[in-house]
Formats: structure tokens, C-alpha cells, sequence
């Protein structure tokens, strides 16, 4: 489902498989949670979201993701700055607006220290994935476990460009 207002629960994503992103005894567990999460399918986002979706990354380690398609920065803007979303990769200054809009947001992951950290060659030009502090702090694990199976799921497309990019040109 796609807005320009408010959220709706995407009715045609993937089903996650029963593939896993590491052996069991290398899988941490967390307390179940649902993460709302908004994405723009002309954003690179989308495609790592329905990755870590479509190979399970999340659902393995307790994580429901609903996905909620946004076709325009503002309602997504709005929509996190109200609570409606718990999480959303968005660029500076978007997620600088969203953290003035609503104090609590919090970044989750800077991803320029990211791709820093990480030795990748070039600019990455994508600001934060942001976070609402009281879902940040009622659900600590389900954030850290979003993010890891949020990387899990780059580096799936990373080390399967083919399928990867099907997968992004699927899903934006």
C-alpha cells in the first residue's frame, strides 16, 4: 500500500523464507517484537529492507517488520515525527527535521560512519537510519537486531549482485 498521508501495512511483501543469515549457534536471541518501518521504493533502503524481509534475517531472530511505503518524503517525515513509524532511513536534513519535529527520535546508526567503517571506497550520500527513542527504549534488543539483520541483508545483496539487484529492481 502506498501513501502520501498516513501509513498502511504493505500487503505485497515478501513472505521471508526459511533461509537463515548465520548458523543457529551464531544467531542471537531477542524478545519478539514489530517494527513499523517506512521506506520510499526510489530509495536504496527499500531494497536492503526486502532482503533482510525475503531471506528471513529478521523474522529468525524474533522481528516482525511491517513495511510502510511512502511516495514522498514529507508524509514520511510526518508519519515518523508523529510515531506512527518506529524506524525509516532518511537523508540529512530530512532526519535533522524529524529529530527538531519529535525529541523522540534518535539516530539509530549513522550510516557515513558506517560506510567509513566498513572501507568502502567513494561518498555514501545517505544520512541515518532514525529511530523513536520510546520504542528505542522499549525494545532495545529489537533495534539491535534490526540493525545487524539490516547489514546481514547489505551484505546478501553485496555478495549477490544478480539476485540482489533483482530483488532491488523489485522493490524499488
Amino acid at each position: 500500500t502506498t501513501t502520501d498521508e498516513s501509513p498502511a501495512p504493505a500487503t505485497d511483501s515478501p513472505a521471508a523464507s526459511t533461509e537463515t543469515a548465520a548458523p543457529e549457534s551464531e544467531t542471537p536471541s531477542y524478545e519478539p517484537a514489530t517494527v513499523r518501518v517506512a521506506y520510499m521504493p526510489n530509495l536504496g533502503s527499500a531494497g536492503s529492507l526486502f532482503v533482510g524481509i525475503e531471506q528471513g534475517y529478521f523474522e529468525e531472530v524474533g522481528l516482525t517488520v511491517e513495511p510502510f511505503e511512502f511516495q514522498g518524503g514529507p508524509a514520511e517525515i510526518a508519519a515518523m515525527a508523529s510515531g506512527d513509524i518506529d524506524l525509516c532511513m532518511l537523508p540529512v536534513p530530512a532526519a535533522t527535521t524529524v529529530m527538531m519535529q519529535n525529541s523522540d527520535v534518535r539516530d539509530a546508526i549513522d550510516l557515513n560512519d558506517a560506510w567509513t567503517e566498513s572501507g568502502a571506497q567513494g561518498t555514501f550520500t545517505m544520512g541515518c537510519v532514525v529511530v523513536r527513542t520510546e520504542f528505542a527504549q522499549e525494545h532495545p534488543e529489537a533495534v539491535e537486531a534490526f540493525l545487524q539483520e539490516y547489514e546481514a541483508s547489505i551484505n546478501y545483496i553485496k555478495d549477490n549482485p544478480e539476485e540482489g539487484g533483482q530483488l532491488i529492481e523489485q522493490y524499488g
